[in-house]
C-alpha cells in the first residue's frame, strides 16, 4: 500500500523526509492553530488489543475527571465561564495560579516556541485542566511541560 504518510512515526512508513514535509504542510498553520490537542499514540500491538481490562480503572477515572470538573465549578462558580477552556484570556494568570517555578515554565515555553496568542493561553489552560486532574491548587511545570506536550501543529519545540 502506498503511505502518503498514513504511516508516519513507524516502520511502515516509506516516505522520504521531503514528502513528509510536504504531506504535514497541506494543513495551514491556521487551521491547525485551532485544533486545541494533539496527541500522538502508538499502534496497538496484537497482544495489547487482547489484553484483560483492568478491573476498576474506568471508575478510577471517572472519579479523577469528576474531582477535576467539582474544582473547576468551584474556581468559575461567580464567573460567565464555567470550565477551564472557557477562561477568559485576560484572566489566564489570575485563574490558572501558576507556582513560580510553574509561570517560569510558561514563559520559557511562551519564549523558546513561536506561539500564538491563542496557542499560548490554549498551553495555560490546558495546564490548568492536568492540575485539576492531580487535584493541585496551582499550576506547576511538570503540568506545564505536559501541557507543552500537548498542543498541535507541531509549534512546540523543546519546552524543557
Amino acid at each position: 500500500m502506498r503511505c502518503p504518510c498514513g504511516y508516519y512515526g513507524t516502520d511502515r512508513c516509506g516516505c522520504n523526509p521531503n514528502a513528509i514535509r510536504a504531506y504535514q504542510k497541506k494543513i495551514s498553520g491556521p487551521i491547525l492553530d485551532r485544533i486545541d490537542l494533539q496527541v500522538q499514540m502508538e499502534r496497538l500491538s496484537t497482544e495489547d488489543r487482547f489484553a484483560d481490562v483492568s478491573e476498576g480503572e474506568s471508575a478510577k477515572l471517572r472519579a479523577q475527571v469528576e474531582g477535576a470538573r467539582k474544582m473547576q465549578e468551584d474556581r468559575f462558580a461567580e464567573q460567565e465561564a464555567r470550565f477551564n477552556a472557557a477562561m477568559p484570556s485576560g484572566r489566564i494568570r489570575e485563574f490558572c495560579n501558576f507556582s513560580p517555578d510553574g509561570f517560569e515554565k510558561f514563559k520559557h515555553v511562551i519564549d523558546t516556541n513561536d506561539l500564538s496568542t491563542r496557542s499560548m493561553d490554549r498551553v495555560a489552560k490546558v495546564a490548568r485542566t492536568i492540575a485539576d486532574l492531580a487535584q493541585s491548587e496551582q499550576v506547576d511545570a511538570e503540568h506545564l511541560d505536559e501541557a507543552a506536550s500537548f498542543v498541535v501543529g507541531g509549534l512546540l519545540r523543546d519546552a524543557k
